[in-house]
C-alpha cells in the first residue's frame, strides 16, 4: 500500500511540473510568434550590426543579453524565447548556427546557478554536504587520519 501512495504522490508532482513547463513553452512560443510578426529580430539585428562594428562586440552583446535574460528565465523558455530574436543577429554577423547554439546553450546553462531561478541550487547543497564528508583521500588511505 505504501508504494502505491508513493507512486500517486510522484505522479501528481511530475504532472504539475510538466504542466508548468508546458505553460511556459506555450507562452514563450506565443511571444516568439508576436516578436517575429512585429519584426523585432530584424530590428535588433540591424541595431546591433550598425552600432557595433566589430564582430566580437556583437558576440559579446549576444552573450550579455543571454546572461541577463537567463537570470530570470529557466533554460527551456529562454531558448524558446531568444532563439528567434537573437539568431538573425548571429546570421547577420556571419556566425555559424552550430557555434551560435553552443554559445547560447552554455551561456544560459551558466544561469542555472544564479539565485533568481537557480534550479541547480536546489539540488547542489545535499550533494556538496555528502562530498565534504567523504573526501577522495579518505577512501584511498583511511588510516592516515587526514581531514
Amino acid at each position: 500500500m505504501k508504494s502505491i501512495a508513493q507512486f500517486k504522490k510522484a505522479l501528481i508532482e511530475s504532472v504539475s511540473a510538466s504542466a508548468v513547463l508546458l505553460l511556459l513553452i506555450m507562452f514563450s512560443s506565443a511571444l516568439a510568434l508576436l516578436l517575429t510578426v512585429q519584426e523585432a529580430p530584424q530590428a535588433l539585428a540591424e541595431t546591433l550590426t550598425s552600432t557595433l562594428q566589430a564582430d566580437w562586440l556583437v558576440v559579446l552583446a549576444i552573450v550579455v543579453i543571454l546572461l541577463v535574460v537567463g537570470m530570470f528565465l529557466d533554460i527551456s523558455p529562454a531558448i524558446l524565447l531568444l532563439t528567434p530574436v537573437v539568431l538573425p543577429v548571429a546570421n547577420a554577423n556571419g556566425m555559424d548556427i552550430l557555434h551560435f547554439g553552443i554559445i547560447m546553450v552554455v551561456t544560459i546553462a551558466m544561469d542555472l546557478f544564479t539565485p533568481s531561478v537557480g534550479t541547480t541550487l536546489f539540488s547542489s547543497p545535499p550533494r556538496s554536504a555528502r562530498s565534504r564528508s567523504c573526501r577522495p583521500h579518505e577512501r584511498c588511505c583511511p588510516s592516515t587520519g587526514w581531514g
